[in-house]
């Protein structure tokens, strides 16, 4: 990624840590003039097409307004990328989505492109669409993989069209094994969307934080290695690193704890999760099962997940109460490890590299998944058994 884009999306998280108005505070004034000497001055607003960046910077300047009379044209700049990116990751998201149908995703594609009649009946013929979605890639694979298919095989190049060319380089960007979208709250303020890195190796079974922040952090992911080492998806000896894209410890963490128990999973079995997804739920004891607990700010947290310009969130099933009308929004409620796991293995990408290394790591008590999608402990079917599909294989 480039480096400034990357200076900009630090500057644009720690301003997200201040209450505004933002220009208040020394702290405050200093981030937001950097953001507009790299957006305006350094010509970034041209080089931009990562939906949750365009939609910090035009919320930015909308809520503290630089000189428009100045800044009029990349102003405008801003707000045609923000809608066409969001345009371009609807069509991409559609193209994973196991629930999009071919004649919604043609509909997204028709904002995009002029298409010829009857071109969602020639594509649902192709079977091509199921066929990439079958695949063990991760997401901006699939999309590239589309592509070249509407190229090839339907006449539609959009391989030139600099809208999709630039959002589909962001989504490779934002998607790496063992990195989720977690949510997290300010006591009754907003609430944002950062980035959990999760990193496993041998040791003796500690978990250590790398920033700075609450103790709440911690526990939430101690107790997802807890659960995890219980179902048997961890090791008693593997030690757990994570860190996140935050350093306010105000920030209250219990909610962590789903998207650690993701990132730990997607770690051990070389997936990566899509950008287009995060997580909030805690994870705690009921009697004597791990449990996925409700969690505060649900629906501050729906708003910030639109903001990161995810399409799916997984929350604890006890919450889903608290939403009311259409969040416009895929919401996918779970109460258990297992729950969220089988709901997963419906949109994680299998990568089929190291999967023996994979197989061979798992602890003897770690469960299988049947047939019929259901997990069950590893000691009951024999390795040569065809009727099982485990975790760590590919799916074809």
């Amino acid at each position: 990624m480039d480096k400034e884009i990357t200076r900009l999306d630090w500057l644009l998280t720690q301003i997200q840590l201040l209450d505004p108005p933002y220009q208040e505070s020394e702290e405050g004034k200093q981030l937001y003039q950097e953001m507009c000497k790299l957006v305006f001055e350094d010509q970034l607003c041209v080089r931009i097409w990562s939906e949750p960046t365009l939609n910090q910077l035009d919320q930015l300047f909308q809520t503290e307004k630089p000189n428009e009379e100045l800044f009029e044209t990349e102003l405008e700049e801003i707000r045609n990328r923000t809608i066409a990116a969001k345009e371009v990751n609807d069509f991409f998201f559609g193209i994973v989505d196991p629930s999009t149908t071919s004649k919604k995703l043609c509909e997204l594609l028709a904002k995009l492109e002029c298409l010829p009649e009857n071109f969602d009946n020639r594509l649902d013929a192709s079977g091509r669409l199921q066929e990439i979605r079958n695949q063990d890639r991760r997401s901006f694979e699939k999309v590239t993989c589309f592509l070249e298919i509407l190229k090839d095989d339907l006449n539609l190049d959009l391989t030139a069209n600099h809208a999709i060319k630039g959002t589909l380089e962001s989504l490779k960007s934002r998607e790496a094994v063992g990195t989720v979208n977690a949510l997290l709250v300010k006591g009754t303020a907003k609430a944002i969307t950062v980035s959990l890195h999760v990193k496993l190796q041998p040791g003796t079974g500690q978990v250590y934080c790398q920033i700075r922040g609450s103790e709440d952090f911690n526990d939430a992911v101690v107790r997802a290695q807890s659960a995890m080492r219980e179902r048997g998806f961890l090791s008693e000896s593997e030690d757990v690193f994570y860190t996140l894209e935050l350093t306010d410890a105000r920030y209250q963490g219990s909610s962590l704890a789903v998207a650690a128990a993701v990132a730990m999973h997607d770690v051990k079995l070389n997936l990566a999760t899509d950008p287009y997804t995060a997580f909030t739920g805690d994870i705690n004891l009921d009697g004597q099962e791990w449990t996925i607990k409700p969690v505060t700010g649900v629906r501050r947290k729906i708003a910030a997940v639109k903001r990161a310009g995810c399409r799916r969130v997984f929350i604890p099933r006890l919450n889903v109460a608290e939403i009311t009308g259409s969040p416009d929004i895929k919401i996918c409620a779970v109460d258990s490890l297992i729950d969220l796991f089988v709901s997963c293995d419906q949109i994680v990408n299998y990568c089929p590299v190291a999967l023996c290394k994979a197989e061979k790591s798992l602890p003897s008590n770690s469960f299988v998944r049947t047939m019929d999608g259901t997990y069950h402990h590893r000691s009951r079917f024999k390795r040569e058994s065809n009727s099982v599909s485990f975790p760590w294989r590919s799916h074809r």
